[in-house]
């Protein structure tokens, strides 16, 4: 046995480290674990960035197309109200179309038609009529 507060003679006991010119330091307790631990939580930040940034390029990307889709939806929109309104101007014309008075109206005035009992008559204009008699 050993009497307290002696060390053991190196020579011979332990060649490998007596051919060493300075013996390695031990590690400080923990030391390594700490080291360890934040370059993990450097990975991890890392990684939780990578994931922001595509996660946000993501949510751009469908932003703009929604506002693309947004503003063509607007314009369709528009589109069909002004169909909307041409449909009912169209339907109103159809309406007075059909009425008995621009019927008449039309085969008085394009097909030269009278009523029974009236006298027709045609008015002459008076610079053709004395340029077709010369």
């Amino acid at each position: 046995m050993r009497a307290q507060g002696t060390y053991p003679s190196l020579r011979g006991q332990w060649p490998e480290e007596v051919s060493r010119s300075v013996p390695p330091r031990p590690p400080k307790p923990g030391q390594g674990q700490v080291v360890r631990r934040y370059w993990l939580y450097g990975v991890c930040l890392a990684a939780m960035a990578m994931a922001g940034l595509s996660l946000h390029g993501m949510f751009r990307a469908q932003e703009e197309r929604l506002a693309r889709l947004q503003a063509e939806e607007a314009a369709l929109q528009a589109q069909l109200e002004a169909a909307r309104s041409r449909n009912q101007a169209l339907r109103r014309e159809i309406e007075r179309l059909q009425t008995d008075e621009y019927i008449e109206t039309v085969a008085r005035s394009q097909l030269g038609y009278v009523r029974p009992g009236e006298i027709p008559f045609m008015a002459l204009d008076p610079k053709q009529g004395s340029s077709g008699n010369n």
